[in-house]
């Protein structure tokens, strides 16, 4: 991270990065640069706002990899804990909205001032 970038975009980008790394990894790197594509057309989301549209991608991976998409969304929240160094903890009723909920609860301690 950047001294000029701050936690939320931090967190942001790395919540992107885990997305596509995870894509590129099982599916292909061209299924990356096809998703993006297929989120700005179908649902107006450009790949700065996929933290703040999960329902959206969620929808986009319910209706491309039907029971693959709980997987996919495990995977990425697991990298996306690993790039933020928190303990990665399975629970099968999440997804990745929840996942990153988590995530932004355990970190804002760290990011409060006193």
């Amino acid at each position: 991270m950047t001294s000029e970038e701050n936690p939320e975009a931090n967190f942001n980008r790395l919540l992107v990065m885990a997305i596509d790394e995870t894509v590129g990894d099982l599916l292909g790197v061209a299924v990356v640069r096809s998703l993006h594509e297929h989120l700005l057309r179908f649902y107006g989301v450009e790949v700065d706002q996929i933290p703040n549209q999960l329902p959206v991608v969620h929808s986009a991976f319910e209706k491309a990899f039907a029971v693959g998409c709980k997987t996919l969304e495990k995977y990425a929240a697991m990298r996306f804990y690993k790039h933020l160094r928190l303990q990665f903890v399975e629970d099968p009723r999440c997804g990745l909205s929840a996942y990153v909920e988590k995530a932004k609860a355990m970190l804002q301690p760290m990011h409060q001032t006193v």
